[in-house]
């Protein structure tokens, strides 16, 4: 699986449950469509991890085990989210917002992409045999969870699980791809994506309050 195929697809694996747990969790209108896009990309990491951490705890860290739990997950999130509000009322909340600011929402998706193609060339100089997240993830997909005993220089050692979150999420895209060459630069690309959201939403939600007191 080359790397933009993995981008998009665990990018998809994000959006898909991160989408609805972002409107449920903001009433149409009450954020800015930044914001609920940084709320997107945080819930749909947490569903996504959350699924793969208690496969990873329970042992049952498989793909056909994965798949069905992240899809049940998923509808359960959307259908939460149609009873806190219509998606028509959702739809035209956002369309409002565009069509208030569509110039500095252009210009931070364009610097959003800026980033991403600047570093999409190089993914594959990040090898994935020093990044030690990603070797815990490599462990956790082929143990089907978290094994009881790691290799680590030399020596068997009980893991480290202080980050077992993050190490099971990277677990997912193992499933996905064993390809070393690639998964490390892709959950760099998907940190950096959820870290410039996450930065352009509170930039946009601090902006729309501000335009709010001064309308106001």
């Amino acid at each position: 699986m080359q790397s933009p195929l993995l981008l998009v697809l665990c990018g998809c694996l994000i959006a898909i449950p991160g989408i609805p747990a972002a409107l449920a969790a903001f009433q149409p209108g009450t954020v800015f469509v930044v914001t609920r896009l940084a709320a997107a990309f945080g819930l749909g990491y947490a569903a996504v991890g959350g699924c793969a951490f208690v496969l990873s705890s329970t042992h049952l860290f498989r793909l056909s085990v994965f798949l069905p739990l992240w899809l049940a997950v998923s509808a359960g999130l959307w259908v939460l989210a149609a009873r806190r509000a219509s998606l028509a009322e959702h739809g035209r909340a956002v369309l409002a917002d565009i069509r208030q600011q569509p110039l500095p929402l252009l210009l931070g998706l364009a610097v959003v992409l800026v980033v991403l193609g600047i570093h999409f060339p190089y993914l594959h100089y990040v090898d994935g045999s020093r990044y030690v997240y990603y070797l815990n993830g490599v462990e956790i997909a082929n143990s089907h969870g978290v094994p009881a005993q790691t290799l680590e220089y030399g020596q068997s050692w009980p893991p480290a699980t202080d980050k077992i979150f993050l190490d099971a999420f990277t677990g997912v895209l193992v499933l996905f791809s064993q390809n070393p060459l690639i998964g490390p630069g892709v959950l760099l690309v998907l940190a950096g994506l959820g870290a410039a959201a996450r930065g352009w939403g509170a930039a946009g939600g601090s902006g729309a309050v501000s335009h709010g007191r001064l309308a106001g």
